[in-house]
């Protein structure tokens, strides 16, 4: 059973597109200083940290230096603490290419099945989930109209979370055929939204973290639940305009389809900004949310975080 659970994210892309324009893949980038590490250490608790399970990003593998390193500063940061990184192969490359060619439904099922066995993880786990950056620009003309054929959609990973709702017809095409984000966004009537609700209810935390100048997640705001407005399907070639409609605005929000008005109303929903461009992690980014969320969770639980004002 799992007694507590944070899981924040970062810039993943929960409701929206994300298009990589300059760079091909979300491998995490460290912009970190050793030296300056201890600063921010504080006297132990004296408890066991709670574990922490890591998921890299797309192009990334579970053991690349970038990981390793991440894990590394996060054990100084709380000694003793139990880090697992997520594989879904024991080969780097093979990991790497699950990244782009795969069923996001079977991996994530592969994923839990693993995550059960580990028995450091039986009492719970915070969880950190790095972005899955999407496919090179030069493919999005091609790839458009494929995005949604059975074949892209059980082995094209980026194809089972791409959405973009400025397009009526590309809108039509994804609630009709999308296999994944469809369902676990509630968008489709199939979905087990009580169960959704349920698990969600479960964490102690959801921190979602938006890349100041983030080129790769389009729109950057999808980091927070946020997305572009949607088009109006009566007019299936229209291309609405790019009015950014924040979480709390959006129909999984208002009608609370997999509980996130529940978890927002209980102050369980922290919005943070890292400055800089996308997996671009410096120590002010980084350090804060490890101390908060992760480990014993050395910061200061009575500050209030100033998450109502970064929405807008």
């Amino acid at each position: 059973m799992i007694t507590r659970f944070s899981f924040f994210l970062v810039a993943l892309t929960p409701l929206s597109c994300a298009l990589s324009i300059p760079k091909l893949t979300s491998e995490i980038e460290l912009d970190t200083q050793h030296d300056n590490l201890r600063w921010e250490l504080q006297q132990s608790t004296g408890k066991q940290p709670h574990p922490l399970v890591l998921w890299h990003g797309l192009g990334d593998s579970a053991h690349s230096a970038g990981m390793t390193e991440f894990a590394e500063l996060i054990k100084q940061v709380h000694p003793g603490i139990f880090v697992h990184s997520i594989a879904l192969s024991d080969d780097s490359s093979a990991d790497q290419k699950a990244g782009w060619f795969g069923d996001v439904n079977a991996q994530v099922d592969i994923v839990g099945t693993e995550l059960s066995t580990i028995p450091e993880l039986k009492n719970g786990f915070d969880a950190i989930g790095f972005s899955q950056g999407k496919y090179h620009a030069k493919t999005i003309n091609t790839a458009l109209r494929g995005m949604y054929s059975n074949y892209a959609q059980s082995h094209l990973v980026q194809a089972q979370y791409f959405r973009d709702p400025r397009s009526a017809r590309d809108l039509q095409s994804y609630y009709a055929a999308n296999t994944f984000l469809a369902d676990i966004n509630a968008e489709i009537p199939d979905t087990d939204e009580k169960l959704y609700k349920k698990n969600l209810a479960s964490l102690d935390a959801l921190v979602l973290v938006l890349f100041s100048e983030d080129k790769t997640v389009v729109p950057k705001e999808s980091g927070w639940f946020g997305s572009y407005k949607p088009a109006n399907l009566s007019e299936p070639d229209a291309m609405d305009e790019e009015v950014i409609v924040p979480m709390r605005q959006q129909p999984i929000y208002k009608d609370n389809r997999i509980g996130l008005r529940t978890l927002d109303e209980a102050g369980k929903i922290h919005f943070t900004t890292c400055e800089g461009p996308h997996m671009r992690i410096s120590d002010d980014c980084w350090k804060p949310l490890v101390l908060k969320f992760c480990g014993d969770r050395r910061g200061d639980k009575d500050e209030q975080d100033s998450s109502d004002i970064l929405i807008q």
